[in-house]
């Protein structure tokens, strides 16, 4: 069942894409906030899947910002 992230959660999927040593590397802090903090509490997991591919295309979101994402659907549709 799906739960929603606590703003404690989502910061530290946040600081988990901070540790490169290239700032270019980075996950984008208000990207993974903001898709995370407004999930659907009806949507399944493939749903919030396909609209992060989506969100990613059309942002220019780079492989950390969506690893961290991905971290966070799986975090809240499976609890690990």
């Amino acid at each position: 069942m799906k739960t929603r992230l606590t703003q404690n959660q989502i910061e530290k999927l946040i600081l988990a894409t901070q540790k490169a040593k290239n700032p270019k590397c980075h996950g984008k802090r208000v990207a993974i906030s903001n898709f995370l903090g407004t999930l659907p509490a009806h949507t399944s997991f493939g749903d919030d899947y396909a609209n992060l591919q989506m969100d990613a295309r059309l942002y220019g979101w780079n492989a950390q910002t969506q690893s961290a994402i991905l971290k966070g659907l799986n975090l809240s549709h499976y609890g690990k």
